[in-house]
């Protein structure tokens, strides 16, 4: 008997050995050329279906961080060791790049890892991971030249002196999220506390991609 693959890169036959090189379908042949007795025999066909492997993901449950955190790494694996790869359901609190998370405010986001799969695996179930993060009012970043907070206590307009910023938030010392009204100046923000009751507050500032808190004082 003689055997003969239709694809070989899916199947190559070496003697009456199959040997699987890639997931896909192809037809294997037997015949028989015959002698000078017996007249060649009709061909038999039958089809080879290789499915594709199965592959896991392994993440493992993400730690709390704060909003003062910096970049940090997610290390999922799949069983295939194909890339995984990551994505944030919620950006404005966490962004991700490759396998770099960056904190970006405080609140909840799921992380799902994913591998699509290739010629050889199918996709792998996605795995998903919460991630909190904690606002920080405790830690007060030093006002430097390059940004000004004042007059601090306020009373009315605060003015934020600083390079044009990304974002700047207001909390409660609590950590309570506070709507206000902002404009930008020539110098940078004038931010209107005025409507806002008597008490410590957390400025929350995203310049040059650095997140900064500061605490001020409405009279």
């Amino acid at each position: 008997m003689t055997f003969t693959s239709s694809d070989p890169a899916v199947a190559l036959i070496n003697g009456n050995q199959v040997t699987i090189l890639a997931a896909g379908t192809t037809v294997i042949t037997a015949s028989q050329a015959g002698n000078a007795n017996y007249n060649a025999a009709n061909p038999v066909q039958r089809e080879l279906v290789v499915s594709k492997r199965a592959q896991e993901i392994t993440f493992a449950s993400l730690e709390p961080k704060t909003t003062e955190d910096d970049p940090f790494t997610l290390s999922a694996t799949a069983s295939s060791g194909l890339a995984v790869n990551y994505v944030s359901s919620n950006p404005s609190v966490a962004s991700i790049s490759g396998n770099t998370v960056t904190i970006v405010g405080d609140g909840t986001t799921t992380i799902t890892a994913s591998q699509d799969g290739n010629d050889e695996y199918v996709a792998a179930t996605p795995v998903s991971r919460e991630l909190q993060v904690t606002l920080v009012t405790d830690v007060e970043a030093p006002v430097g030249a390059e940004l000004r907070l004042y007059p601090n206590p306020v009373e009315g307009e605060l003015i934020c002196a600083c390079k044009e910023s990304e974002s700047l938030r207001i909390f409660t010392a609590l950590g309570t999220p506070v709507k206000h009204t902002q404009r930008r100046i020539a110098d940078g923000l004038s931010i209107d506390m005025s409507m806002l009751a008597p008490g410590v507050y957390v400025i929350r500032i995203v310049v040059d991609g650095k997140h900064r808190s500061y605490r001020v004082v409405k009279q």
